[in-house]
């Protein structure tokens, strides 16, 4: 059992935690709480950690049949509670190794498709609630811009319950060139912004439908404004400017999921 958070392992770990060039790097993040490590395929688990006092019975129902295809450790109460991202512990987490999408191959699948594009968002906890949802709402894809908070942050990992291990999602460089791509595979590309005319819900959606979403503060840039299809508002009453964009994209999410 390790005992001491100055331990090399844990400091590196937490080192694993808290820098997103440090997770890029080894491919790797943490997912705490035994419902989302339930979720994990097992090729993608490197590693599990447990509390000295942790009372589960994960191990066996993950593995009731076969030896476990990783290393496990155990951990003093105090060093978990170091590396944990909750206030109340559930005394269980796992290191999983990344899985890279391939944007070309996301935008070329048959059948219905509806693809958000993330252009960006700064709050962990919008990112991993529009995971959430897009999940819920049939998303196929999602799209994040390189300026996107990090969707392996450990606060976007715990707000996705689980939808960041089956949405299917790439970070691309090159947002305008992706757009310009999904255009010519027959996508029609709507921006939510302020400023439009068309009510989202007066529309038609097709089969092949994508939504772009911006910055919570600035919203979308020019750019990508002027490479969608069509630009759409969310009408409200009140005095309010603006919605959440969690919130606004859920909305326009169901409004294509609602017409399927």
């Amino acid at each position: 059992m390790i005992t001491s958070i100055k331990n090399e392992k844990i400091q590196w770990l937490k080192e694993l935690k808290n820098k997103v060039k440090f997770r890029k790097e080894k491919a790797l993040f943490l997912v705490e709480g035994e419902k989302m490590i339930q979720e994990i395929p097992i090729e993608q688990i490197h590693s599990l950690y447990f509390a000295e006092s942790y009372k589960g019975k994960i191990l066996a129902q993950l593995f009731p049949e076969e030896d476990i295809p990783f290393t496990i450790e155990q951990l003093s109460d105090r060093v978990f509670s170091q590396l944990s991202d909750v206030e109340s512990p559930q005394g269980i987490f796992a290191l999983v190794r990344m899985q890279h999408a391939v944007w070309q191959d996301l935008l070329i699948e048959e059948g219905r498709r509806l693809i958000v594009f993330l252009e960006k968002i700064q709050d962990p906890g919008n990112l991993g609630t529009i995971f959430r949802t897009a999940e819920a709402a049939g998303v196929s894809a999602i799209f994040l811009s390189e300026d996107c908070v990090d969707p392996y942050n450990p606060k976007v990992v715990r707000s996705t319950m689980g939808s960041l291990l089956r949405v299917p999602f790439c970070r691309i460089e090159d947002f305008s060139a992706v757009l310009c791509a999904c255009k010519n595979e027959g996508y029609d590309i709507y921006a939510a912004d302020l400023q439009a005319k068309i009510d989202f819900r007066q529309e038609r959606y097709k089969e092949r439908t994508a939504f772009i979403f911006g910055n919570e503060s600035k919203g979308l840039s020019e750019e990508s404004k002027e490479l969608a299809t069509k630009t759409v508002k969310i009408p409200m009453a009140g005095k309010l400017d603006s919605l959440n964009v969690s919130v606004a994209a859920a909305l326009c999410m169901y409004q294509v999921y609602l017409q399927s």
